[in-house]
């Protein structure tokens, strides 16, 4: 067909910005919906923006910059950094009620578990 351009194959293309919109092919560090996607869940169950960038496989710059600049990414990550919070007040609430084990030793050498327990105030 005249005038249709044939897309490369390999990676997707991306628009660029400026006078005259172009595609242009999408670096390894371009936002992918698999990117998204890994970017959300993993934030959702560490509550990390960095640790959560490194296996996103994305900058944390880059991160911060697409939520300031896409409405759909910043609800999202918000709604992901709410059920990291749910988490993590469970965990704290059981550890509150119901303490923690931890390993201690004794001056004589000898092993011991002490229950500790995180007072409510």
């Amino acid at each position: 067909m005249a005038g249709k351009e044939r897309r490369p194959a390999g990676r997707p293309l991306v628009l660029v910005a400026g006078q005259q919109p172009q595609m242009r092919k999408a670096s390894a560090k371009s936002w992918t919906k698999a990117k998204e996607r890994v970017f959300l869940s993993v934030l959702a169950e560490t509550c990390n923006v960095s640790r959560t960038c490194i296996e996103a496989g994305v900058g944390v710059t880059s991160a911060y910059r697409r939520k300031k600049e896409n409405a759909a990414f910043r609800a999202a990550w918000l709604r992901a950094i709410s059920v990291a919070y749910q988490q993590l007040e469970l965990v704290l609430l059981e550890r509150a009620f119901n303490g923690t084990e931890k390993p201690v030793s004794l001056r004589s050498g000898e092993p011991r578990c002490a229950n500790i327990r995180t007072s409510l105030v």
